[in-house]
């Protein structure tokens, strides 16, 4: 049986451990490493080239999005990222997801009642979905996709040729 080795980031040492914990509990999975920050799991991806990465949304330094985007760049790896639920929360997910994360999974949130149990769940799902992909071959990167610099002017409709 493979075992996929996985980097977990957060800057939360509580929650690395938290994610540390119910990943490796999984036998197909082990931790390769954690990072507290971007810039750490920017470096780790490229040195210890996980097969899956799992990546805080906000954290110091340099945010999970900016960390997606670099990795993504150079070395491609399914991404997961964690996000609490709050509409900055909402749009960044959309953000990541456009520049190439495989998925997202909501961490524990008071206001949506999330509790550990649950976020390990859908978690394992995740990371069971996406090692399948990488053992079938079926796992294809996306280039990302680049946000535009501002709102598009509005098109005007051809009228077709005069009368």
């Amino acid at each position: 049986m493979t075992t996929y080795r996985v980097l977990i980031v957060d800057d939360s040492r509580l929650m690395r451990q938290v994610l540390t914990d119910m990943v490796a509990a999984d036998g197909s999975f082990t931790v390769e490493a954690t990072a507290s920050n971007g810039e750490e799991a920017v470096r780790l991806a490229l040195e210890l080239r996980p097969d899956i990465i799992t990546m805080d949304l906000e954290m110091p330094q340099m945010n999970g999005l900016e960390a997606l985007r670099r990795i993504m760049a150079v070395r491609p790896t399914p991404v997961i990222m964690l996000s609490a639920v709050t509409d900055n929360g909402a749009r960044d997910t959309i953000k990541a997801l456009q520049y190439g994360a495989f998925d997202f999974v909501r961490k524990p949130d008071r206001a949506v009642q999330l509790d550990i149990g649950e976020v390990s769940k859908f978690l394992l799902e995740k990371l069971h979905v996406a090692a399948e992909s990488i053992s079938r071959g079926t796992l294809r990167m996306l280039p990302a996709v680049e946000e535009e610099a501002g709102p598009r002017p509005p098109q005007i409709a051809d009228p077709g040729p005069p009368i």
